[in-house]
């Protein structure tokens, strides 16, 4: 083929190109991305989940119970300031992580099993993210009003939940609604579990959908004056509202030079993950055995724990290693948007791994480029188009919202 003849192809390329990446634009969303495929199998039918004898027993056979864990409250390191989010994930999440992202800190997540199972991208992007992830229990029932058999079957599934997605087992949990006591932290305790409530409540869960919401600013900014120090503080990440006024909320304590951490960070332990018990339970193969009682055993932390979709998970990881880059290396600009929190939208939130579609063969390609020195001309083009190509399939994939996952009305407290 003759350079005249080739360069009368570059419009038709150009025009062919140009049209594909704008159709990607307009195609909604769903025919873009696939989710993460994570197994869900093992998840429990109907409300909240059945009493376990076997799992009880399997606890109480520990030849070494540790001793029942203090009920945390507030940060051991009184020069930092703990802050969670309760009831998530959820499709506000994105809110709270944007703004984290932007500010350069990290926080802690309290999930309810049931949202992980209705959100896990959103979790999975929240952990390779860096934040702490902690259990909210499964279905968020009161533990209180709740066999042993019961509680213990909260905490596991709530537990499973988390480690199918991010292959951690945690050692803190939240009981909902804070409503715990002695028979509670025992059962806890026995499983690895550290009973985790806070110091500072702003109420915003009373607020939602009512012009009072302000009263969330209103009593951060009393605690800064009062000069409150090494607070754990709950907020939720459940809706909308709350999520934007939580980042109005963290404005104001960095305004106020309090330095924001995980609960974890501020209780001083670097390894929040490291649950032995029930890790030794998942591995022991005792979660799937509901009649028999198999030997207790303690987890061999030395070997990883396999995540089931180690593919996807990896990918994401290096997606948010090179999102994170970008962030801190404007993370010293953020504050000239504190007073406009509200404005912080939900869609390019959603993270996933980048996908790209060639939209021309390589034989195409090597006969243009062997055809004429013009070819190589259009090879460049080309690779131009298509990272145009790419760019436009992330930013539909960072708009795709994920479906909506059932909500009782018992998740409208902490």
């Amino acid at each position: 083929m003759q350079t005249p003849a080739l360069l009368l192809l570059l419009p038709t390329l150009i025009h062919a190109l140009t049209k594909s990446e704008h159709a990607a634009m307009r195609r909604a969303p769903s025919d873009q991305q696939q989710p993460a495929s994570f197994d869900f199998s093992w998840v429990p039918r109907g409300g909240g989940p059945p009493g376990i004898p076997a799992w009880t027993q399997w606890f109480r056979q520990n030849p070494s119970p540790p001793p029942t864990p203090a009920t945390v409250t507030q940060c051991s390191d009184m020069s930092v300031w703990g802050t969670s989010f309760d009831d998530g994930p959820s499709e506000s999440t994105p809110i709270v992580l944007d703004w984290f992202a932007r500010a350069g800190f990290k926080t802690s997540f309290w999930v309810i099993g049931t949202n992980v199972v209705g959100y896990p991208d959103i979790l999975n992007r929240t952990f390779h993210e860096g934040h702490q992830i902690a259990s909210h229990t499964w279905s968020h029932r009161d533990l209180k009003k709740l066999s042993d058999d019961e509680i213990v079957s909260e905490l596991v599934y709530g537990i499973m939940a988390i480690r199918t997605v991010t292959g951690k087992t945690p050692k803190y949990y939240r009981p909902p609604m804070g409503s715990m006591d002695e028979r509670v932290q025992a059962i806890a305790g026995m499983m690895g579990l550290t009973s985790t409530l806070w110091s500072q409540d702003s109420q915003d869960w009373t607020y939602v959908d009512k012009p009072e919401m302000g009263n969330v600013l209103t009593a951060f900014q009393k605690w800064m004056d009062e000069g409150v120090q090494g607070a754990i503080s709950l907020e939720h990440d459940l809706w909308s509202d709350t999520s934007r006024v939580g980042m109005q909320a963290m404005e104001i304590l960095v305004r106020n030079n309090r330095t924001i951490v995980p609960v974890s960070d501020c209780l001083r332990d670097p390894t929040p993950y490291n649950n032995t018990i029930l890790e030794g339970f998942f591995q022991s193969g005792q979660f799937t055995e509901h009649e028999r009682v198999l030997p207790f055993r303690l987890a061999d932390l030395t070997s990883t724990v396999r995540m089931t979709a180690t593919a996807t998970a990896s990918a994401t990881a290096s997606v948010s290693a090179t999102r994170q880059a970008e962030v801190t290396k404007g993370s010293a600009n953020w504050t000239s948007s504190q007073g406009s929190v509200g404005t912080v939208a939900t869609a390019n939130s959603n993270l996933d791994s980048p996908g790209r579609g060639p939209m021309l063969s390589s034989g195409a390609i090597a006969g243009i480029a062997v055809g004429s020195a013009a070819g190589a001309a259009l090879l460049v083009i080309a690779a131009v188009l298509l990272v145009r190509w790419d760019h436009a399939k992330r930013v539909l994939k960072q708009n795709q919202k994920s479906s909506p996952a059932s909500e009782s009305d018992s998740f409208l407290t902490a």
